[in-house]
């Protein structure tokens, strides 16, 4: 990787951190778009997540986060793609042991799980990150909102209990539809009201396109709003 875009160093500042909220934050990142490593020569994880220019603002607020936590600096590296020569920028963390709970706890066998404590941590801002990173809006051919999550990445039991939390948590209420040989979470009509205006505080510019055009500020939607980067352990 080259041409650093920027540094943040949580051990430079006397700024508190909230640990409670970091995990949760994390935990609910890795459930969507993030990772959480052990690089050969490191004792503890790292956190990783790539993104396109366009979403800038999004890994910038990421790497707020971090703030505060000390010994781990954060990097905003780009870099282009070998395959199809786009940009990409791909926000990484020194290793820090709060990364290696979370991998210990929501990997097994190297496959991502979804975890029973992170369940306890759902709130708003929770939702809202696993919205932009694997929600999307769109309406079918009679005019009618469809929402979803794409989740295909878990069982159908992990999707049940992600169903029961977000009743449980935030009162809004995920069906649980085959899609293929997977499944994905689709957003009940009745709750579309009370999950959109909840989450839309949370959302970045770049990810207003998939609120609905009311709630939506000032931005446009992008061509590439995903990169994938390939990862060795079936992420």
């Amino acid at each position: 990787m080259s041409n650093t875009e920027a540094a943040y160093k949580g051990a430079v500042t006397t700024m508190k951190i909230n640990m409670m909220q970091l995990s949760k934050f994390v935990s609910w990142s890795v459930t969507g778009d993030g990772y959480v490593g052990r690089s050969t020569n490191n004792k503890n994880a790292h956190y990783s997540i790539s993104r396109s220019p366009e979403h800038k603002d999004y890994l910038e607020m990421i790497a707020n986060k971090f703030i505060g936590l000390q010994d781990c600096n954060v990097r905003i590296n780009e870099y282009t793609r070998r395959d199809n020569g786009k940009t990409v920028l791909d926000l990484r963390t020194s290793s820090h042991p709060l990364f290696s709970r979370i991998r210990d706890r929501q990997y097994i066998n190297n496959r991502r799980i979804v975890d029973k404590h992170q369940l306890t941590m759902l709130d708003w801002e929770a939702a809202a990150i696993l919205f932009m990173d694997d929600g999307s809006t769109c309406y079918n051919n009679k005019g009618s909102m469809i929402v979803r999550i794409s989740t295909c990445a878990y069982s159908q039991i992990e999707q049940e209990a992600l169903r029961k939390a977000f009743i449980e948590k935030l009162g809004v209420v995920w069906n649980v539809n085959r899609n293929g040989s997977t499944y994905q979470l689709n957003l009940a009509k009745q709750s579309r009201d009370r999950w959109f205006e909840n989450i839309s505080p949370f959302i970045v510019d770049s990810y207003q396109y998939k609120l609905p055009e009311s709630l939506q500020k000032e931005a446009s939607r992008t061509d590439d709003d995903f990169v994938y980067v390939a990862r060795t352990d079936n992420r």
